[in-house]
């Protein structure tokens, strides 16, 4: 298999620390290459149900119905955004990301995945998000240090929607490519938010396509219920 070799960052289970009291991420780094399948997946199939009637329909396909009497030309047409709710924190992303979720005592977690980034929203009980975001940044960076990684860390601050994030930067460098993630947050009535948003671009002067659109996605629309 030929190509350039693409980096991309998977987390496994995180497991909460006894003495310190923090999160520590445990990163597993999987090589992939660039002669990926083809994405243009047939199109999804439904069934409209109205009136006491169905009809088989496809996605982005127009199909006629008939309404008493009267013959009404439709179409299915899916959205470019997906809504993550957990736990009063609610935001848009784009529909093709790959979603899982995990709960463990103290918090919960929602993974987005998508080809080029990836969004992980941490919603803890109670805390500080100063000091998980520390604690995520420093476990992380070295894990990075310890596969030999090139690793830089800076402060960050994110606005998204009403609200304002601060937290960290890492800047990672390995195997021929880089890796950026911001790991910002803040402290609510109901918990603490913490947020990690990672950009596996090839050309880290501007952000990749698709982080892009996710970040601008988050931007207009994330809100915090408290």
């Amino acid at each position: 298999m030929t190509g350039k070799t693409r980096v991309r960052v998977t987390w496994c289970a995180l497991a909460v620390s006894a003495v310190a009291a923090f999160l520590t991420p445990l990163p597993l780094v999987a090589l992939l290459h660039d002669d990926e399948p083809e994405t243009n997946a047939p199109a999804e199939r439904f069934t409209l149900e109205y009136s006491g009637k169905s009809i088989d329909v496809m996605l982005g396909e127009p199909f006629v119905v008939e309404i008493e009497g009267r013959r009404v030309d439709m179409k299915l047409t899916a959205k470019r955004y997906r809504i993550l709710e957990l736990d009063g924190v609610s935001f848009r992303y784009p529909r093709e990301f790959k979603f899982s979720a995990g709960k463990e005592k103290r918090f919960r977690t929602a993974t987005l995945e998508g080809t080029d980034a990836m969004i992980v929203l941490y919603k803890y009980e109670s805390g500080d998000a100063s000091e998980f975001i520390s604690a995520l940044a420093k476990s992380l960076s070295n894990d990075w240090k310890r596969k030999k990684a090139k690793v830089k860390q800076s402060n960050r601050v994110q606005n998204l929607g009403a609200h304002t994030l601060k937290g960290k930067r890492i800047e990672i460098k390995t195997l021929g490519h880089s890796i950026r993630q911001d790991f910002v947050g803040l402290n609510t009535t109901s918990g603490v938010v913490v947020l990690m948003l990672q950009d596996s671009a090839p050309d880290q002067e501007k952000p990749s396509p698709q982080f892009a659109d996710a970040v601008r996605m988050l931007k207009e629309s994330f809100k915090i219920s408290e």
